[in-house]
């Protein structure tokens, strides 16, 4: 699994200001999947109601890193474990 960081700016559609969610994913597809599960997208517009999505990577290059995205963090993480079924 691998970490994708969703942030969000001030707009009215984001369900924060500021700050970011850790979603837990396979790939960013699947990433954007379950965070739309979370925070359905509400506006008519069809915008998305996160500003930008990053890897893990790709956030430790930017600012919010280490600075915070207008002046919050992390809101939580989301993350779906895969169940083992058994065959009987």
């Amino acid at each position: 699994m691998r970490s994708y960081y969703f942030t969000f700016g001030c707009g009215t559609e984001h369900p924060f200001k500021g700050g970011w969610i850790i979603v837990k994913a396979k790939n960013k597809a699947n990433a954007k999947k379950t965070f739309s599960l979370y925070f359905p997208d509400k506006s008519e517009s069809g915008e998305n109601n996160y500003a930008m999505i990053y890897s893990e990577n790709e956030f430790k290059c930017t600012q919010m890193y280490e600075n915070g995205n207008h002046g919050k963090r992390c809101h939580g993480i989301i993350e779906f474990k895969q169940l083992k079924h058994k065959v009987v």
